[in-house]
């Protein structure tokens, strides 16, 4: 039995490539299963919605528009 060190490499044509990692759709589903992702996007979406509500349901007044344009 060879040594670790007395293994032979196998040959390679010069026209041999590694095949190249593809992508596929089964792999991008599965991503976007993953639970930590799925966490992510609804603390996000709960984020935005809140924001998206307090810009719509709250006025912005003249007054804090030229507290804002002092303070900066």
């Amino acid at each position: 039995m060879p040594m670790r060190g007395e293994l032979s490499t196998p040959a390679m044509g010069a026209g041999w490539e590694m095949p190249a990692a593809e992508l596929g759709w089964h792999q991008v589903f599965s991503i976007f299963r993953s639970p930590d992702l799925l966490a992510v996007v609804v603390f996000t979406t709960i984020g935005l919605l809140a924001a998206l509500w307090l810009t719509l349901s709250l006025p912005f007044s003249d007054d804090v528009a030229a507290f804002l344009a002092q303070s900066s």
